[in-house]
């Protein structure tokens, strides 16, 4: 046998080692491994950062939402959702190649956060009259430092809509009382109140009372008001009281009434609710 049939054999004898060897150790290495899909939806100001699998960051394929979960025929897995500086661990049912959730949390706070597997919109019935329905919650440390719940008194506007000049009743026409530091179960609701724009857009005018109804007073000492603006294509709404500072000067340039002369003194201070999602 030349020196050339030798290197040709032993050429292809090495090759056919490799690939035999290479398919060999994959079919050892991963016997069963297969990819289940997780996608995450964000409700509200849950911000997940990452998810992870025995404390490995699990990546997305390009072009997709859904984290890659590495599968062996588990029941179930633990995986843990990062959340800013916090971690949150919760066992996923692994029975379905794909699944969605939405993360809705309640403001920053982690303790909040919850798994669902339905829109928290789905399934309301949206009302057919002159009301909508609100869940609401307070943050506000000003209103309420110890957490007790408070009240927000509306006054309607009087008379045909004018933006720059607005003329309010006298006392209130609804109150949305015993309003807590956690989202209710399910909906108030609340009629419609006429003071609207051509556009649909309204602005009325709320007082906050403590829990035993008396007036939530600004740092100098008067009375506290804001003002809500508030679209009537909304039927059904989820929203909070955000932890904005009430400092001594409470007027602010983006409150169309901060320039009004309010009773007894009091004060405007910045619309101050926040939006978690409507319909």
């Amino acid at each position: 046998m030349t020196q050339k049939n030798i290197c040709i054999q032993l050429f292809f004898a090495l090759f056919i080692a490799c690939v035999t060897s290479c398919k060999k150790g994959e079919y050892i290495e991963n016997p069963n491994l297969t990819y289940k899909y997780i996608e995450f939806e964000r409700v509200g100001e849950a911000n997940i950062s990452q998810l992870l699998l025995n404390g490995k960051p699990l990546e997305s394929p390009p072009s997709s939402r859904a984290y890659q979960i590495p599968f062996h025929g588990e029941d179930s897995l633990a995986l843990t959702l990062v959340y800013g500086k916090n971690t949150l661990t919760k066992k996923f049912d692994m029975s379905k190649a794909y699944q969605s959730y939405y993360l809705f949390a309640k403001g920053n706070n982690i303790d909040s956060l919850a798994i669902l597997t339905n829109h928290p919109m789905d399934g309301v019935e949206v009302p057919d009259d002159n009301s909508f329905y609100l869940n609401i919650y307070n943050e506000n440390k000003y209103f309420s430092p110890d957490g007790s719940p408070i009240h927000i008194a509306l006054y309607d506007g009087v008379g045909e809509w004018n933006q720059w000049d607005p003329t309010y009743t006298e006392n209130p026409v609804d109150t949305i009382f015993n309003i807590t530091t956690q989202f209710n179960e399910g909906f108030r609701k609340i009629k419609y109140l006429n003071y609207y724009s051509d556009s649909g857009v309204g602005n009325w005018k709320a007082k906050v009372l403590r829990e035993d109804k008396t007036p939530v007073k600004s740092p100098d000492g008067n009375d506290l008001y804001f003002y809500i603006p508030f679209s009537k294509n909304v039927k059904v709404l989820y929203t909070y009281i955000d932890n904005k500072e009430i400092k001594e000067v409470n007027l602010d340039n983006w409150d169309s009434n901060s320039y009004m002369e309010l009773p007894n003194g009091a004060v405007s201070t910045l619309f101050p609710l926040k939006l978690y999602l409507s319909k």
